[in-house]
């Protein structure tokens, strides 16, 4: 629902994991990239093996639970999948990457924003972010930051920014990394006429500290 804000998804994900969790562990197929980032959070708030898989479509679906059938347990699946999916792309450019996602995922969940557009002005973005904290650039990191991104500027652009908990605290422990974030989306802010608040380039600080520690 368009009214549902991220943590209350989170708590209903939760909930949910708990509902139908078994020793086996739980898989999510999904076509929201953040909640890719959630395995660890699952497992901690409901000591449940989780495994994201994204993004959603008919015939991951059916790979999915022709895997399942197959697997004797959640790492087998996991390591069957991958191995699947890496040979079906492995000749893939970053560019016919970046190409792809934006077209069969990004573009299926915005309604207010250009996707081909947002991407471009968040790809400089992340560029100038990855240079400042000496960071090699990834598709796990360039997955991360766009599907975020957009939905950041669809949120902001919608007057629906995401409210993030303990805000002071986390921008006083890592005023640098909010600053170089901020400074990077001054061409995002003025291609849509907006301004990023800080509530949001928290939790776009939150992809890059794993790899700045």
């Amino acid at each position: 629902r368009e009214d549902l804000q991220y943590n209350d998804l989170l708590e209903l994900i939760y909930n949910r994991a708990s509902a139908v969790g078994n020793n086996s562990g739980v898989i999510i197929v999904t076509d929201t990239y953040p909640i890719v980032d959630m395995e660890n959070n699952i497992r901690e708030k409901t000591d449940i093996r989780c495994k994201v898989i994204a993004p959603l479509s008919y015939d991951l679906i059916i790979r999915c639970v022709d895997e399942i059938n197959r697997s004797s347990s959640i790492d087998t699946f996991m390591l069957n999948t991958k191995t699947n999916i890496k040979k079906e792309r492995q000749n893939e450019s970053d560019d016919e990457f970046i190409e792809r996602f934006t077209k069969d995922v990004l573009s299926k969940t915005l309604t207010h924003i250009n996707p081909d557009k947002a991407v471009e002005t968040l790809l400089r973005s992340l560029d100038e972010i990855l240079v400042e904290l000496s960071i090699i650039k990834t598709r796990d990191i360039i997955v991360k930051y766009l599907s975020h991104g957009v939905h950041m500027l669809e949120r902001i652009i919608k007057h629906q920014p995401l409210n993030y908990y303990q805000l002071n605290r986390f921008t006083a422990e890592n005023h640098d990394l909010m600053d170089i974030i901020a400074k990077s989306l001054s061409a995002a802010e003025n291609t849509f006429d907006l301004s990023v608040p800080s509530c949001e380039i928290a939790y776009l600080a939150e992809i890059f500290l794993e790899g700045i520690q």
